[in-house]
């Protein structure tokens, strides 16, 4: 992010700058601030619902013959365990946020005077292809002092279970299968985060708070009351994935599957999407432009998802 805001001051891409539009969102009456709250709950609730029903238990054993429980098997396109069950995550929960904010915006935006422009996506597509382009070279960049710092010291740069390392060129040709979702996931929450989760009449730093609360604070609730019980009493909150402990799983399958190895992935992305989402909203009040935010995220939280992971297929 501090390389893409430097860039932006190169002329060739400070074109993209203007200024921010203003937010769909104004809580001028506790009318509208209730009605706020209400939708932004409602926001929150799908991510912590859903995660681990669709996530599963990312694990596959092709030596051994033996597949643990995901909803989604790899494949030769899609071809990482763990990623594909974060990649049905983030298509379910996407698909849920984007059918919200649409209707917000319809019934309610629409209403107030806002258009297609509060969005923060309405520009020339020549300007759109130039933050595409600003959004790969700050990647780029970035990435080259990974292989760089790598080759030279052996330095990795990892956070937990989730790293940002070296990858080779069957890593990169599932990077690009992977990446579609992945855009659409981090525009639309750009899009949501700049244009509906800001208020305009709040101070800046509620509205950082806001955005970093969105990105994930179902999720930390989840993650509070499941490892919490775990701390208090020896055994999770969430302990199985649902549907693994009824009658008639357990007479066709015979066994239960916890929720350890999501547990895992959990703790990461409560890492990286407040990141994630504090970045998208500096980028988008430097310039204005929901698509720079999205399609920078989308690279850097990709890469952090996928770069340690093994091809399965």
């Amino acid at each position: 992010m501090a390389l893409a805001l430097t860039l932006l001051k190169v002329p060739f891409f400070a074109t993209l700058v203007r200024p921010e539009p203003k937010s769909i969102t104004t809580c001028d009456t506790p009318a509208h601030g209730l009605r706020y709250a209400i939708i932004y709950l409602v926001c929150l609730l799908p991510a912590p619902l859903l995660y681990y029903w669709l996530v599963g238990y990312p694990y596959y054993m092709q030596p051994q013959w033996f597949k643990f429980l995901t909803k989604f098997w790899p494949n030769e396109i899609f071809n990482m365990t763990p990623v594909n069950s974060l990649l049905l995550f983030n298509v379910v929960v996407g698909v849920i946020l984007l059918a919200v904010y649409v209707l917000v915006f319809l019934l309610i935006a629409r209403k107030a005077g806002c258009g297609w422009v509060n969005t923060g996506l309405k520009l020339p597509v020549a300007q759109v292809c130039k933050a595409l382009l600003l959004a790969v070279v700050s990647f780029g960049l970035v990435y080259a002092l990974v292989y760089a710092c790598s080759g030279l010291s052996g330095t990795e740069f990892s956070f937990f279970k989730f790293h940002l390392m070296p990858m080779d060129g069957a890593h990169w040709r599932s990077f690009f299968v992977y990446l579609p979702v992945w855009l659409f996931f981090f525009l639309l929450v750009s899009v949501i985060f700049n244009s509906f989760t800001r208020i305009n009449n709040a101070p800046a730093w509620l509205n950082y708070v806001l955005i970093a609360v969105a990105s994930c604070g179902g999720l930390a609730v989840m993650f509070a009351y499941d490892y919490g019980k775990l701390f208090a009493t020896g055994v999770r909150g969430i302990e199985y994935i649902p549907g693994t402990t009824s009658a008639e799983w357990l007479a066709t399958i015979g066994m239960t599957f916890p929720t350890a190895l999501a547990g895992i992935m959990l703790f990461s992305l409560l890492f990286i999407l407040p990141l994630a989402a504090i970045a998208s909203r500096v980028l988008f009040k430097k310039s204005g432009s929901a698509w720079l935010g999205g399609f920078l995220l989308s690279f850097v939280v990709l890469a952090f998802t996928m770069s340690e992971m093994v091809i399965n297929v």
